[in-house]
């Protein structure tokens, strides 16, 4: 019979809880109000963003979202967040298997992940099945949305890249969603801005800023799920343009190809032609000094 899980099961650890005989503990499942029950309660719902090496810095978080890709056979590659927490370091992204494998796997609304526990904190750690972790966990941060939790609660999502790998714009409804009943704390990477997630409040008499310290301005009052589907739609129209430009590339290039090669053929053609010719002047001419003689 599978067990719910409880906060009790959320005990703190200095470091990732290990198996003592290097094999994964019982599988179980639960529930989004059972998670919410271990996270801090917040003032208010929303969204903040930081920087990736704060990545659950704060007394205040204490249930997080990871991303990691369990390929490896002697070791699993983590988002920068994850592995600062961890590591101590966010260029130190990798996990050993032996580790990984004893972690506490979990079932959270059909969603599978493994459990982190260190310095006072949860993390669920998705990685790829059939789907990216990143859909996993806007699909679990979608069902949060629809939870009857009155008490808003701090969730902290790490930075959607694990190694080459990157989060699409899509996977950012679930959190957008979330944040209308929960402060969400998304974690930017180096070289990445999410002020977009942000919602321009007008009555406010300052103007918000990202963690970067750029002003979140929206002349069009959007809400954050409005900014979000405008980015996808760029995005698209974007990739749109980009396969087109390419598909006119391709074509050109197959048609010098064409091109180089119906020239290269017709001159060794000519070159045979100019050859063959030769070679019968010179057949008639001998034929013609025989006769003479």
């Amino acid at each position: 019979m599978k067990k719910h899980l409880n906060c009790a099961d959320f005990s703190p650890n200095t470091k990732p809880q290990e198996n003592p005989e290097n094999e994964a503990t019982t599988l179980r499942t639960t529930t989004t109000e059972r998670m919410l029950r271990c996270a801090e309660t917040a003032g208010k719902p929303g969204i903040r963003t930081r920087g990736v090496a704060l990545f659950m810095d704060e007394n205040t978080e204490r249930l997080g979202i990871g991303f990691g890709s369990p390929w490896g056979k002697s070791s699993v590659s983590l988002s920068p967040g994850l592995a600062n927490l961890i590591n101590g370091s966010t260029s130190k992204t990798i996990l050993k298997r032996k580790t990984f494998d004893s972690l506490e796997q979990l079932v959270i609304e059909d969603e599978s992940c493994r459990m982190v526990r260190t310095r006072n904190k949860i993390v669920l750690l998705f990685t790829w099945t059939e789907d990216t972790p990143f859909i996993q966990a806007s699909k679990v941060l979608h069902k949060l949305s629809e939870s009857e939790q009155a008490t808003p609660r701090v969730i902290s999502i790490d930075s959607m890249s694990v190694g080459y790998e990157k989060g699409n714009v899509e996977d950012y409804l679930g959190s957008i969603a979330a944040s209308e009943k929960h402060k969400i704390v998304m974690y930017e990477d180096r070289g990445e801005n999410l002020s977009f997630l942000h919602k321009y409040d007008p009555a406010c008499s300052t103007t918000p800023i990202d963690s970067w310290g750029h002003p979140v301005k929206d002349p069009e009052e959007m809400s954050g799920s409005e900014r979000l589907r405008k980015q996808i739609q760029a995005e698209k129209e974007t990739k749109h343009r980009e396969a087109k430009e390419l598909a006119r590339e391709q074509r050109s290039e197959t048609g010098k190809k064409l091109e180089n090669f119906f020239r290269a053929f017709n001159a060794g053609i000519a070159t045979k032609l100019k050859a063959f010719t030769s070679k019968s002047e010179c057949s008639t001419t001998e034929d013609k000094e025989s006769l003479d003689i």
